[in-house]
């Protein structure tokens, strides 16, 4: 490449000015422009020597950038071509893009399948992966939570085998809403199918934040409208008939409930140092799932208080009050769920049955554990305590943000505790024993 040298006016360094190619269509024909450069040198021997190097570097880079230039120019090209004759397909012009940006530098475009991210996203959430909670606590993913989120992906790639092992950039929100309604088809209640488009949902938003798609398609898909909950509250007399047949622990974890509000996991996995019997009081951390809520300080109902009053005062305040239930599952046909309902059924308690909404749908029953709850939340109600102070007793996360300007009296939330009535006195049924 030629090249000249000079010395600007008011300046000691040599400076060399040369001419590069420029990029141009190929029918103009090539370009060029003239470019100066200093070579930091004072005398016309170094001046030389460094004018050689800096002209042959940008030889290079211009070479270079001429070869991207008409790479960049055929792939356009060639989806112009495509495309006039309607043969431009998401898959092809994604394939183009993804060169196109690795060629100008911006690096290697990763282009998955669907099958491909779903396996990947569905590795992260294995059972032993470890996810950062408040403190940096460190908690892994339920084994139970993965195999509910395989079965859901296992479900979608099996109805749209054409989108499965196809670019990801394909699936669109007409697809989910396809595999939407024929989830409902097969007789799945509305709650199961929009839990199957929750899962989906969480999936697509991890894609959008890892910049493997633009947006999440299913989020343009519509939840279904899902049945009432069945759920009622216990009876004072269902109550004390339950009670009436159950053994140590399973009276505690009902009176726990039915006079504090607490689920059943929180009740089964309760501690002897959560409680202040001097100061009438129980302190837990309320859960749903993994998440962590506020920490609720009940006070104890009279009923419940002489029940713990009655137990053996514990060696160890790390001791579970309910030793025989702490630490179990809630579901399956053996769980804490099933236990209940049996000792319900024993008690003479009527239950009543709740069609599924379609084939795959299970029936429900209206009264369970959980009903204890609504008959503490409806108990308060009932004796006309506050709706704030309910919402305070029972946890509930509405109106969260007028519950940090709420500021309510220890006595106020052991009146309200208190308001409760007592259990009536009811005989036990005949040859009914407790267990545990």
């Amino acid at each position: 490449m030629n090249y000249s040298l000079h010395q600007k006016a008011g300046s000691k360094f040599y400076y060399v000015a040369f001419r590069v190619p420029i990029p141009d269509p190929p029918e103009k024909g090539p370009k060029r422009k003239l470019v100066s450069r200093t070579t930091g040198k004072t005398t016309k021997a170094e001046a030389r020597e460094a004018a050689e190097r800096i002209v042959a570097a940008e030889s290079r880079a211009a070479s270079a950038d001429m070869g991207a230039a008409r790479d960049i120019a055929a792939i356009v090209a060639e989806a112009a071509a495509k495309a006039e004759k309607g043969g431009l397909s998401v898959a092809e012009a994604t394939r183009m893009i993804a060169r196109l940006v690795e060629i100008g530098g911006g690096g290697k475009v990763e282009v998955l399948t669907l099958r491909q991210w779903c396996g990947r996203w569905l590795a992260s959430k294995a059972e032993g992966i470890a996810a950062t909670g408040g403190k940096d606590r460190k908690t892994g993913f339920a084994e139970n939570t993965g195999k509910r989120y395989a079965g859901v992906v296992a479900d979608l790639l099996a109805f749209l085998p054409e989108r499965a092992d196809a670019s990801i950039l394909l699936l669109s929100a007409g697809d989910v809403e396809r595999w939407r309604d024929r989830l409902r088809a097969e007789g799945r209640s509305g709650a199961t199918v929009n839990l199957f488009l929750k899962v989906l949902r969480t999936c697509l938003g991890a894609a959008v934040k890892k910049g493997i798609v633009l947006s999440n398609v299913a989020d343009a898909v519509e939840f279904l409208t899902e049945a009432d909950t069945v759920r009622t509250r216990f009876s004072v007399e269902d109550v004390v008939r339950v009670l009436s047949v159950a053994g140590r622990d399973w009276k505690g974890a009902t009176l726990i409930s039915a006079f504090g509000g607490l689920s059943l996991a929180d009740a089964v996995n309760l501690q002897w140092k959560q409680i202040d019997l001097a100061a009438g009081t129980l302190r837990y951390t309320r859960r749903k799932g993994k998440k962590r809520k506020s920490v609720l300080e009940i006070h104890l109902h009279p009923e419940l208080a002489a029940w713990l009053l009655a137990q053996p005062a514990p060696d160890d305040e790390e001791a579970f009050v309910l030793p025989t239930l702490a630490g179990k599952t809630s579901g399956g046909r053996s769980g804490l769920s099933t236990a209940f309902g049996l000792l319900v059924a024993e008690a003479g308690v009527k239950v009543e049955e709740v069609e599924a909404e379609g084939e795959k749908g299970r029936k429900r029953k209206t009264l369970g554990f959980h009903s204890l709850r609504h008959t503490f939340v409806s108990g308060l109600a009932d004796a006309g305590v506050a709706p704030d102070l309910r919402k305070a007793l029972a946890g509930h996360a509405s109106d969260a943000m007028s519950e940090r300007y709420t500021h309510r009296s220890s006595e106020s939330l052991r009146a309200a505790v208190e308001a409760l009535p007592p259990l009536p006195k009811l005989e036990s049924p005949k040859g009914k024993k407790g267990k545990a």
